[in-house]
């Protein structure tokens, strides 16, 4: 009998006509190979970027244990508009510039002001995304259980761009950058690429935020060798003054 076929099958014994459980078994070597295609098929399935702390903060996909890459990045992000507004919508596109593909990919706007001093800038997403008309690639995620403040892929894929709509929130006023993290394989990504800077339309200002240098000035106390200078000088000038203006009296007394 050929016994590497499965699954378990309840046949009719001919003599009795009763069923009979037939003797099953499977060729092991098929079952791992089942199982490596079901891991693959969950890994293929499952969302490059989730919404824990290490996605949603540091933007690095908590799926990978490499290190990001240095160096330029062969990918950019390009804004529709250079400025942003109440009830708009601008669509954010991040596109590879050489032969690297886009497998995952997570998107998020953030403030791009100067930190204020002793504070640190901020790392939270601003607005909220959602899918471009029609497309079936992207999915809006809850960083910080803000409703869509980040955009991810459905799927890892292999893309040249993406392509996300952000909305703008009603209050806000501050310049934004967005950022992006991209994927090309499992031990290659390179996170903080950024935009230009995305100047609320009210905002004329010449700062574009992209240099944000702290200088602190501190003023020192003058030592207590400059402090003996000082005083003497004071009272050098205070006894000079006084003679003179004796002086001055006894020639006008004299001149009477």
């Amino acid at each position: 009998m050929e016994e590497n076929y499965w699954p378990h099958n309840l046949i009719a014994d001919p003599a009795t006509g009763s069923d009979v459980s037939t003797t099953m078994t499977f060729d092991r070597i098929s079952l791992t190979q089942a199982a490596i295609s079901l891991a693959l098929l969950s890994l293929a399935n499952a969302y490059p970027f989730g919404e824990t702390d290490v996605d949603c903060r540091k933007m690095i996909p908590s799926q990978l244990t490499s290190p990001p890459q240095r160096g330029p990045p062969p990918y950019n992000i390009s804004v529709s508009m250079n400025m942003h507004g109440v009830g708009m919508e601008l669509i954010v596109t991040v596109k590879s510039t050489g032969t690297r593909k886009i497998r995952g990919i997570l998107i998020q706007a953030r403030s791009a002001e100067c930190p204020l001093p002793g504070k640190p800038g901020s790392m939270m997403p601003i607005g909220s995304f959602t899918n471009v008309e029609g497309s079936y690639k992207m999915k809006p995620i809850n960083c910080f259980k803000e409703t869509n403040s980040a955009i991810t892929n459905l799927n890892w894929g292999l893309d040249d761009s993406m392509e996300a709509t952000w909305k703008v929130p009603a209050t806000e006023q501050r310049k934004i950058r967005f950022y992006a993290t991209v994927v090309d394989d499992e031990q290659t990504y390179w996170v903080g690429i950024q935009s230009e800077v995305i100047r609320h339309i009210s905002d004329t200002a010449e700062d574009d935020g992209i240099s944000c240098q702290s200088e602190t000035i501190t003023n020192k106390p003058p030592s207590s060798g400059s402090l003996a200078k000082e005083n003497s000088a004071s009272k050098s000038f205070e006894v000079n003054t006084l003679s003179f203006t004796m002086v001055a009296l006894l020639i006008s007394i004299f001149l009477r």
